[in-house]
């Protein structure tokens, strides 16, 4: 799973959606970021649903290594939602599936 860059942007811009955005250590504010493209090889998930994970408190609380992210940044990588848009090299999945995510990294 790759998490695209936060690009913040003015309420109502274009092509934006919400997002809860972690600004330091026992800070968070709702804000409002571009919606990325996704390549030929990925697939966007428009989330419905989202699991507040240990470490997720650990970065919020300032107990997890600061090596493992940087602030601004948009915390939760348990989630579930619907693909509302699938690369051209993507077989297997289509736009409108049901799909959950594990922020497992690999090649």
């Amino acid at each position: 799973m790759k998490t695209p860059p936060l690009t913040l942007v003015a309420k109502g811009t274009p092509g934006s959606m919400r997002c809860a955005v972690l600004d330091s250590v026992g800070k968070i504010d709702m804000k409002f970021a571009m919606i990325p493209a996704c390549g030929p090889r990925e697939v966007r998930v428009k989330i419905t649903y989202v699991g507040i994970c240990g470490s997720d408190l650990e970065t919020y609380r300032g107990c997890r290594a600061p090596e493992f992210f940087s602030t601004p940044m948009r915390l939760g990588h348990e989630v579930a939602g619907v693909l509302d848009e699938v690369g051209s090299l993507v077989i297997g999945l289509q736009k409108g599936d049901k799909v959950t995510c594990r922020y497992v990294w690999g090649k």
